[in-house]
């Protein structure tokens, strides 16, 4: 059945559902269903770290720990339940999409990958908050696009810059130091955080503080094509593929996987 909200998680999720909207735009007559993006991510995480922190609670989340948070699940739920901000601003967002007479009864949200499970955590948490009698499933497009996208991009364009632009962070002293590639693969959505704490997001622009790590590389005016160069061959790709201009290669299954269930949102079960 057709979800009555698709909800992308930027910023890192956008890019697969805008493929899927490409797909779908490509393969069905009628409308994509109601699209919410919405800022919620790992960084909201940081809150919760001060709480533990501040009510003397031994741990601290932690990146990259698969399943870190399982013994916490109950303790984080209930501590979310009273996060009001977040709870309504989610809900405005919800309203401003389907509008104030219309309560979600089948949710799809999507993320591009899960590391420790902070994030699914998070939103369906919010969303369960919000909507106890929906149907909320996290999908999980896995679709590793990032650095291939900007070493295709470098290489088309700028090849001289690509020794200069690999390694993301390194350790100096104990302390994680982020290397001008972590602001590159930010630059690559395309948006930003308006404030850490809240759901809302800006789009990157020339005077967005993001992009002052990367101009001693180049200006800002085309570090901001990146982005727009992705999505314009990701839109032509799929359209190239549905028309048989493109063959499809052999996918990682990943990929193939997420393809198959972007094409099929709508489909009766």
């Amino acid at each position: 059945m057709q979800p009555d909200l698709v909800v992308a998680l930027v910023h890192s999720g956008w890019p697969a559902v805008y493929a899927a909207t490409v797909l779908w735009s490509e393969t069905r007559a009628q409308r994509f269903p109601p699209l919410l993006r919405t800022n919620l991510g790992r960084e909201k995480i940081v809150r919760y770290n001060t709480h533990l922190a501040e009510t003397g609670d031994e741990g601290e989340t932690d990146w990259f720990v698969p399943d870190y948070i399982l013994d916490q699940i109950p303790e984080f739920l209930d501590w979310l339940a009273k996060q009001d901000d977040w709870l309504t601003e989610l809900h405005q967002q919800v309203q401003d999409t389907l509008g104030t007479s219309i309560a979600p009864k089948r949710v799809l949200i999507f993320d591009d990958f899960v590391h420790e499970g902070a994030t699914k955590q998070l939103v369906l948490g919010l969303f369960n908050q919000l909507y106890p009698d929906a149907w909320v499933q996290l999908y999980i497009a896995d679709w590793k696009w990032r650095d291939p996208a900007i070493d295709a991009w470098l290489e088309l364009y700028h090849p001289d810059l690509i020794s200069s632009l690999q390694a993301t962070s390194e350790i100096v002293d104990g302390q994680m130091i982020f290397k001008p590639r972590a602001y590159v693969n930010l630059l690559a959505v395309g948006t930003t955080d308006v404030v850490r704490d809240s759901l809302a997001y800006r789009h990157i622009t020339a005077e967005s503080e993001e992009l002052v790590p990367l101009l001693p590389f180049l200006p800002a005016e085309e570090w901001l094509n990146l982005p727009k160069w992705f999505y314009a061959q990701t839109r032509e790709y799929i359209r190239g593929c549905h028309s048989g201009v493109i063959a499809l290669p052999n996918p990682e299954p990943e990929e193939s996987s997420f393809l198959k269930y972007a094409s099929g949102i709508g489909q009766e079960k």
